[in-house]
């Protein structure tokens, strides 16, 4: 977790994540508390939440949708039950958490998936069948697999530069 000392760290991630999707600091605020602990019980970072904001946010999905599309990603990946979760339990040995505590992506766990049922996106929305909302699910888990390489390149940013986002708030897009 976070300690009080890391305030301006998650004050710049807020500000990226807002400078880079289409949200703003008040709604990631507003919705982000409902998602946090799902996020933070299976080891995805505030960076890699963020980026998963910034990318569905840039597609056209408000931020408080995110957020329940995100819940339901989660825990779909970290039900032992589900298909999604056996498939990646299959391909690399390990959970979605456990693969989040080594530092993979959102998007790179996606890549996985897809590329265990052979690049096929028929077979990669079967994998999903389990989720309750997973005709919306399924759109929002392809977005984010399609981004893979955007997703990737914004959990970076918010890692190594430290106070990258401009202290403003501009208006959204």
């Amino acid at each position: 977790g976070y300690e009080a000392e890391d305030a301006a760290k998650i004050s710049d991630i807020l500000l990226k994540t807002q400078n880079d999707g289409k949200t703003i600091v008040q709604e990631l605020a507003g919705s982000m508390g409902t998602v946090i602990p799902t996020a933070a019980a299976y080891n995805v970072s505030l960076e890699n939440l963020s980026a998963a904001y910034v990318v569905m946010t840039k597609k056209g999905i408000n931020t408080a949708r995110s957020t329940t599309f995100l819940n339901s990603m989660f825990t779909e990946l970290e039900r032992e039950s589900s298909d999604v979760s056996k498939t990646l339990q299959e391909k690399t040995g390990k959970s979605f958490a456990q693969l989040m505590d080594d530092g993979k992506s959102l998007g790179d766990v996606l890549q996985i998936l897809y590329k265990a049922v052979g690049e096929d996106d028929e077979a990669f929305a079967r994998l999903w069948k389990n989720n309750i909302p997973s005709q919306e699910l399924y759109p929002t888990v392809s977005m984010i697999r399609n981004t893979s390489a955007e997703y990737s390149n914004f959990a970076l940013l918010f890692c190594i530069f430290p106070g990258y986002p401009e202290r403003t708030y501009p208006k959204r897009q």
